[in-house]
């Protein structure tokens, strides 16, 4: 019978790992990682390294997150599709070697960027039970975003049709699809534009993903929005769970709102990458110019000249989250992408602070509508900026949004339901 305590050897995968990404998947697989160590259960990771002065290939191990986690970086040079095939010889070569290493009872896929998609193959063929948690949409779309070349979300099934994005820079908005997709299939004119690096990958994209997923025991979902689509691609039932990504909780409290004596209320603002919408954000500040609202923008500002009532703020680190969102009383969240489970409205949540979010995928089903939070029509920046007005002017609406928030799933209750979906993940192992 099995022990509930039997310590459990899990191998964590992702594409990068801290210092060489700081982006959510990185720092979710870190806390994990530490989490599960202290649990008593035996921890490794495996990531790409970012190292160019070594040989193609070569492997480093290191123990620099602590809690006794080993650390394997596999660094190799490209970056780009035509340079980084979903089917990689060499790296499928180096991930054998750390399986027959490292002996794992379960591997839990955090992402296959950079990697050779056929990973859950060979860990389910080692003998380990094979996890994948679905933080982004790379099986539907090269881009990983599902935003096509001119900023438009984008919901086409991957093919020759996603060359615009990934081929040309500038020449993919001249060059239609449809264009593109002839020069593709003809073979003197495909070799003469450099086109034939994307051949197989982009029209094996669906079929490679579907066949990948199917090495898959138990996929999870941080969305309901992102298991219906894993639900069309066969995968149901007992082989997916739900599990919201947790958070760390705040070492300081909810923490009391900031509004100043004054009565400006702070708005907060975690923008990383234009697709977060900082633009949007700006562009609706700039509509408020004159009241008392304000601003505060962590990360990169767009460019251009910003309005009175924006401060920017600049980056941060993980371990200045709670000062950071205590010094705003309201989170805006204008992502122009669907995301899908955003960890930051998460951290709002966990120290009581209301969201306003683009009102689609995964935002849209984190954030209840005049509950915990507000949602408005995607990069609308006049809709942003009647809803900022509106928590700023409507007595009691702040209060009551805060009230309304439910705390998230915090970090030892997910990792608790990790273990637990792992001893099911072997159980079905073991029945095969």
């Amino acid at each position: 019978m099995e022990r509930r305590d039997m310590s459990i050897k899990i191998a964590l995968v992702a594409h990068y790992l801290p210092p060489n990404g700081w982006g959510g998947v990185e720092n979710y697989t870190v806390l994990v990682g530490k989490a599960l160590a202290k649990r008593g259960h035996s921890v490794c990771l495996y990531a790409r390294g970012t190292r160019t002065d070594v040989p193609e290939g070569f492997e480093e191990t290191d123990h620099r997150f602590g809690d006794g986690i080993e650390v394997t970086e596999s660094h190799r040079g490209g970056g780009e599709l035509r340079t980084e095939r979903r089917l990689r010889l060499l790296q499928s070569d180096r991930f054998a070697a750390f399986l027959e290493r490292t002996r794992p009872d379960v591997v839990h896929f955090q992402h296959l960027l950079y990697h050779s998609i056929d990973f859950p193959a060979q860990a389910k063929r080692a003998g380990a039970a094979v996890v994948l948690t679905i933080h982004d949409f790379w099986f539907d779309c090269p881009t990983v975003l599902r935003v096509d070349h001119t900023g438009a979300i984008c919901d086409r099934v991957a093919g020759s049709n996603c060359l615009p994005c990934l081929w040309g820079g500038r020449k993919s908005r001249v060059l239609p699809a449809a264009t593109l997709a002839t020069l593709m299939r003809t073979p003197g004119l495909r070799v003469l534009t450099d086109l034939h690096p994307y051949i197989d990958e982009l029209e094996n994209w669906p079929r490679n993903s579907e066949r990948s997923l199917r090495s898959v025991d138990i996929a999870i979902s941080p969305s309901r929005w992102v298991a219906e689509n894993l639900a069309a691609k066969g995968i149901s039932g007992p082989r997916l769970r739900v599990l919201d990504n947790g958070v760390a909780k705040p070492t300081d409290g909810t923490g009391d709102s900031p509004r100043s004596a004054d009565g400006v209320l702070r708005f907060g603002l975690i923008a990383t990458h234009p697709l977060k919408g900082g633009a949007v954000a700006v562009e609706a500040f700039r509509r408020l110019e004159g009241r008392p609202v304000r601003l505060l923008l962590f990360g990169k500002p767009p460019d251009g000249p910003l309005p009175s009532n924006v401060v920017v703020e600049g980056r941060y680190g993980r371990e200045e989250t709670d000062r950071v969102f205590r010094s705003f009383d309201v989170l805006i969240v204008p992502s122009l992408w669907y995301e899908n489970a955003p960890l930051v409205i998460r951290e709002a949540f966990a120290r009581k602070r209301p969201v306003i979010a683009s009102a689609i995928g995964g935002m849209k089903e984190s954030v209840r509508e005049g509950v915990d939070g507000l949602l408005f029509p995607v990069g609308d920046a006049g809709a942003l900026a009647e809803c900022v007005r509106r928590i700023a002017d409507e007595p009691g609406l702040h209060t009551n949004l805060r009230a309304g928030i439910r705390p998230p799933i915090f970090e030892e209750e997910h990792v608790n339901e990790l273990v637990e979906i792992y001893r099911q993940a072997l159980r079905s192992r073991r029945e095969e």
